[in-house]
């Protein structure tokens, strides 16, 4: 289960997976959906890092790791492995976010060879 949030934290990091649509299509336009609530952003991937209210959760545990608050990086996920917060919120962050977004982005497949 590490080795999968560590590498979900690289998909991540690298922008391997898509966190946003159009009309229910994988698209590179300029604005897109977000896969998780739906609404429109020019910057998906900050959003539903940052913003999304799919992840509020995940975002007030950050700061029970963190001395100073919410004191990382979230656009970038910028926290080193070596962090004592890495783990426990980081790499499951990262896992929790990429996992829908595969099953969101199979289903499209599915639905457009289908």
């Amino acid at each position: 289960d590490v080795l999968l949030s560590q590498r979900a934290d690289i998909q991540l990091r690298r922008g391997y997976v898509s966190l946003g649509h159009l009309s229910g299509k994988k698209s590179k336009a300029q604005v897109q959906q977000c896969i998780f609530c739906g609404r429109r952003y020019s910057n998906v991937r900050l959003h539903v890092l940052c913003a999304c209210t799919c992840f509020v959760n995940f975002r007030q545990q950050c700061t029970k790791h963190f001395s100073s608050g919410l004191d990382i990086d979230m656009s970038s996920l910028n926290i080193p492995p070596s962090h004592p917060g890495y783990r426990p919120i980081i790499a499951l962050f990262a896992h929790e976010v990429v996992r829908p977004a595969q099953y969101f982005l199979e289903g499209v497949k599915q639905l457009q060879v289908g």
